[in-house]
């Protein structure tokens, strides 16, 4: 098994079941365009190795991670310029990740941790940037003219440590990272023609050619060869008789076609309406009669005699004993109970003015500075076609920096359903200092709309208790569980 250090590039087109499900035969033919024109291409000027493709996505291998860096940039520069001359709706947009370490080898594929790692990395880009590992930006930084946006660290699923990330910052105006189009070379320039020089004097070919004193480079005098003459050929063929204009035949006529007699069309015969049957005629259903039974005899009591009970048998008295029989009880000594504490009498409860009047001056200081704990929070409703939905967030998770990340693929999202119309990694929930809850879009196709109005992607917005949110084609109700 071979291991080798590579820079891996992880790139995934955004919107692609989108574009697909609108128009799959264009889609895929400029998906196919783009490859063998602009990816492609781009990927051989800075020697990377294209592993694998899966319909949407391309994981590369690259030898450096200077020339991952700026390949990356190059591709996401050639797809803006590509897309600003077309439709919203037809955009192509990249999300591309990059990481570096050892990867294991297998033929022409590669495996590892450090390739799964650029996978999540690419996940957690926006669509139209470059993010990279806190690795790659120490091996490139000083070496390209790109700057780094921190993103701090960040908790991927199947990754127990977390990831520092960055973002690739486009380079600054005449730096020597600026990326232009890629124009055709120019066409080389014709050379000057190099005059002939003369043969080095009192050499055997000067002396058999000899100098010509009217040229001004000394140059031998040859003197031209005299042209064979020779007599104009004969004519063996006859002539050619000039060509006669061309007539044109006169168009044929034919007799007109003797049409055959057709009998008229008859009209079919006309049928009497048809005679609806009578609808059959049932005599009235008979009641049954409630059987009568007669009463239920009552059975008389019968005169029993009473039991017969033996006679009280007669019992010899107990037997008494004498008085002082026994020795007196021995008491032990216990000291006489002592009478109960006494405490202070308990201050009386503050009294309120009103409920809006919290009583917090008679309160200690440790209680009026802890906040509140956030409370769990539920989403229950269902999707277009009436498959249930309800879900629980929970506040330890709400609390982490990257919230609970809701979608369709389980590999990118922490709570997932299985419904067409949401994305990927559709929406983010994230509880704020206040505990109140808060929805933010990531980028997703089919959007996401509260109380009915589509909320702006990559912008929080607050939930109340009672909101009505839509995440594509699922409907709930948020309430506090």
């Amino acid at each position: 098994m071979d291991r080798r250090l590579a820079a891996i590039l992880h790139a995934d087109v955004v919107g692609y079941s989108r574009l697909m499900e609108g128009a799959e035969t264009r889609t895929f033919r400029e998906l196919k365009t783009l490859f063998d024109g602009v990816w492609l291409p781009a990927l051989g000027r800075h020697s990377g190795r294209l592993v694998n493709t899966a319909g949407d996505a391309m994981l590369v291998e690259f030898g450096s991670a200077v020339a991952a860096v700026r390949c990356a940039m190059e591709l996401q520069v050639s797809m803006s310029e590509r897309n600003a001359n077309r439709p919203p709706e037809r955009h192509v947009t990249l999300r591309i990740g990059l990481n570096i370490g050892e990867v294991i080898v297998d033929g022409d594929n590669i495996f590892g941790d450090e390739v799964n790692l650029a996978a999540r990395i690419q996940a957690l880009a926006e669509p139209g940037t470059v993010v990279v590992s806190a690795r790659v930006r120490e091996a490139v930084e000083g070496k390209v003219a790109f700057g780094f946006d921190d993103l701090g660290d960040h908790s991927v699923k199947n990754i127990s440590r977390p990831v520092r990330v960055h973002r690739v910052l486009p380079a600054a105006a005449g730096a020597e990272e600026t990326i232009l189009p890629v124009r055709a070379a120019a066409p080389p320039l014709p050379m000057p023609p190099t005059p002939m020089r003369a043969p080095p004097a009192g050499s055997a070919l000067a002396d058999r050619l000899g100098a010509d004193p009217r040229s001004p480079y000394g140059a031998p005098s040859v003197p031209p060869t005299p042209m064979p003459q020779y007599p104009p050929p004969q004519p063996t063929a006859p002539p050619i008789a000039p060509a006669q204009p061309y007539m044109t035949p006169p168009a044929p006529t034919y007799p007109p076609a003797a049409s055959p007699g057709y009998p008229p069309l008859q009209q079919p015969p006309a049928y009497p309406p048809m005679q609806q049957p009578a609808a059959p005629s049932y005599p009235p259903m008979q009641q049954p009669v409630a059987p009568s039974y007669p009463p239920m005899q009552q059975p008389t009591p019968s005169a029993y005699p009473p039991a017969p009970y033996p006679a009280p048998t007669g019992y010899p008295p107990a037997q008494q004993p004498a008085p002082g029989g026994y020795p007196p009880a021995q008491q032990p000594g216990y000291p006489p109970p002592q009478p109960p504490p006494t405490y202070p009498p308990q201050p009386a409860a503050p009294e309120f003015q009103s409920w809006s009047e919290p009583a917090t001056q008679n309160m200690p200081p440790q209680f009026m500075s802890a906040p509140l704990p956030a409370p769990a929070w539920r989403l229950a409703g269902s999707d277009r076609a009436g498959a249930p939905v309800d879900m629980r967030l929970e506040p330890g998770l709400l609390e982490q920096t990257e919230g609970v990340v809701f979608g369709r693929l389980p590999r990118y999202c922490h709570l997932t359903f299985d419904n067409d119309s949401l994305s990927r990694r559709h929406a983010r929930f994230r509880a704020a200092p206040d505990g109140t809850l808060t929805v933010e879009d990531l980028g997703s196709t089919n959007g996401t709309a509260v109380d009915g109005q589509r909320i702006e992607a990559f912008r929080p917005v607050p939930l109340r208790d009672g909101s009505r949110l839509s995440l594509g084609e699922i409907k709930v109700v948020v309430s506090k569980a």
